[in-house]
């Protein structure tokens, strides 16, 4: 198992530190097109948050794009993400405890390819299903003809 992290933040410092180039890889700010090459990959995506009413406010286009691939997501139980991510399509950490992630990853470490599979074809398929701009669309004409009509 190995680990790709991207992006500047705070943790840039500890993450360069364990990285190894074997099985911690840190690439720093990745260009979008250069991304989405890499997620096509990867088997699974972490994305986490804090609790907090600002990231409550969206979904993370980055969760919906790993998983229109058909990564597996490992999310932060927060609103934005844990209304796409369930147990058929990706794994919901329940807390910020060292313990809850440590079990996602025995977990994952575990995973039976076929249950890897189904579960990446499962988080492709609610984003094709749901979350595509023809879909998005739809959504937003609805409203707009309903305001229209009042």
């Amino acid at each position: 198992m190995s680990f790709t992290f991207t992006e500047k933040d705070h943790l840039k410092k500890k993450i360069e530190e364990i990285s190894d180039d074997k099985n911690i890889f840190y690439h720093g700010v990745v260009r979008r097109e250069k991304m989405i090459e890499k997620l096509k990959t990867f088997d699974f995506i972490l994305i986490p948050r804090l609790n907090s009413s600002e990231a409550k406010l969206f979904t993370p286009s980055k969760l919906i794009e790993a998983m229109a691939f058909g990564l597996v997501p490992i999310v932060s139980n927060v609103g934005g993400m844990n209304e796409l991510v369930n147990n058929s399509n990706g794994f919901v950490l329940k807390s910020t405890k060292d313990k809850d992630l440590n079990d996602v990853l025995i977990a994952i470490k575990n995973i039976d390819k076929n249950k890897l599979k189904k579960m990446s074809t499962e988080s492709k398929k609610l984003i094709l299903e749901n979350y595509t701009w023809f879909q998005n669309h739809q959504k937003l004409d609805e409203i707009y003809q309903s305001l229209v009509s009042c």
